[in-house]
């Protein structure tokens, strides 16, 4: 019977150490301060004090990948067009990873 309960009892914890392991999440924080003269390739008649925030969190589980992120901009010639991230080095034109806005107002959420 003792036998029976420490198998049983092991069991039970060894599950719940999986149930544990199974909603483990991992965040990150991500932040982006944007600023005319940081795109590529430069626009025309951008005003040189346009500047923008991006900021993001990343929850990151063993099933699944969550970004919620917030857009902020200021002192645009115009209207935001477009948003979206490049996956690409500094000063290079990477390709989209993902769209986030079109058009755009200052604020803007999305997940």
């Amino acid at each position: 019977m003792l036998k029976t309960l420490a198998a049983v009892l092991a069991t039970a914890l060894g599950l719940s150490g999986l149930a544990l392991a199974a909603s483990h999440s991992e965040k990150y924080k991500l932040v982006a301060n944007l600023r005319a003269s940081q795109e590529v390739p430069k626009p025309a008649g951008v005003k040189k004090n346009a500047v923008g925030l991006f900021t993001a969190t990343l929850v990151k589980t063993s099933s699944s990948r969550k970004v919620t992120w917030k857009l902020t901009f200021s002192h645009l010639t115009g209207r935001a067009m477009a948003a979206h991230i490049h996956l690409g080095k500094k000063g290079k034109a990477g390709a989209v990873a993902a769209p986030l806005c079109g058009p755009c107002k200052s604020g803007q959420k999305g997940t």
